[in-house]
């Protein structure tokens, strides 16, 4: 990736881009690093694998900065990392933590309902 380039996907990243929800705005950047993640079960094998709460955001800004290990990496590499981490890290965690979010708020409804 080029600077210019590098610097767009990290701007992207950050500020999004018709990220409206209500009056809210919500980034990739915004997701990575959500409390709510830690809903989620395995949340901390997670952190305690990574070292890190926001490990997700930690490994994307790492790439955006060129800080070690990722210096010296390709383009090609970079790019896989940030793809790869968007989707499986950052994306599969806010889904997971929706999900559980649903499935505790049902089950606090449940004994009213019956």
């Amino acid at each position: 990736m080029r600077m210019e380039q590098l610097d767009t996907a990290n701007d992207l990243y950050i500020n999004g881009a018709n990220v409206r929800m209500g009056i809210d705005f919500l980034t990739l950047h915004d997701m990575a690093i959500d409390a709510n993640n830690a809903k989620v079960p395995s949340f901390s094998i997670f952190k305690r694998y990574y070292g890190d709460e926001y490990y997700s955001h930690k490994m994307i800004n790492d790439v955006f900065t060129l800080k070690s290990p990722y210096k010296d990496f390709g383009t090609t590499q970079r790019v896989i990392i940030v793809q790869r981490s968007l989707q499986y890290l950052v994306v599969q965690m806010r889904l997971l933590s929706h999900l559980y979010s649903s499935y505790y708020s049902c089950g606090k409804l449940l004994p009213y309902i019956l």
